[in-house]
């Protein structure tokens, strides 16, 4: 039960957090007037607004999107020296498994930083789409200069595929921001910015299916 409801956390978590967080995103309608995305009828910033922000939205944002990866990792902490014997493998092994054992928390430095993307992209939402890319930009160089240091992976092949992960994210957020002005366009260089990016993703998908087949191939001899 606890290895099954750490795995299912884990993978919800994302997504779970960006639907609480659309209750703080607002979107311009008309004469600068923002509304709330998941009901248009609501103004944003209006008293009403303001208590869904309080009786649902920061509650649940403090319980699931903080404090579960939270209390997972004191978990994990308070065991970080016993985390190569059984009874800690046998519940806690998902968390760190792959790690090297000084970065066995690294796995909620991932959780963070998909939190802090999401956040961005829900608080900023009523600013021009280039601060969101550029600030989303900035955040994902930092944990790929972080990444690059620590090396957090015992496999040189497994933070090769993090950082591929982190630079198609990078580049492709990059990208965007040449779609983003239509009177500035020139054809041949988004053209050539757009295959770009594309041949990147389609490289890192193609690398993560490789060592995937590898790690399979792998376990099963």
């Amino acid at each position: 039960m606890i290895v099954s409801n750490i795995t299912v956390l884990f993978l919800l978590h994302p997504n779970i957090t960006r639907t609480f967080l659309t209750v703080f995103q607002c979107v311009d309608i008309s004469n600068n007037e923002a509304r709330v995305r998941v009901d248009l009828e609501m103004i944003c910033y209006s008293y009403q607004h303001l208590l869904w922000w309080f009786i649902l939205g920061f509650p649940t944002i403090l319980i699931w999107g903080i404090g579960i990866p939270l209390s997972a990792f004191i978990l994990i902490y308070r065991n970080r020296n016993k985390l190569e014997e059984e009874s800690v493998k046998h519940y806690y092994l998902l968390l760190y498994q792959g790690l090297k054992k000084e970065w066995f928390y690294w796995e909620f430095v991932n959780t963070s930083r998909k939190v802090l993307v999401l956040s961005i992209n829900i608080f900023l939402s009523t600013y021009p789409l280039m601060y969101r890319l550029l600030f989303n930009i900035i955040l994902l160089i930092g944990f790929l200069r972080l990444q690059i240091h620590l090396q957090p992976y015992k496999r040189d092949r497994t933070n090769k595929l993090e950082r591929k992960e982190l630079i198609a994210g990078i580049m492709s957020m990059f990208g965007g921001t040449l779609f983003i002005d239509e009177k500035d366009k020139i054809n041949e260089i988004n053209l050539a910015v757009f295959i770009f990016v594309v041949a990147l993703n389609i490289h890192f998908i193609i690398y993560w299916v490789y060592w995937l087949l590898f790690a399979l191939k792998d376990t099963h001899q």
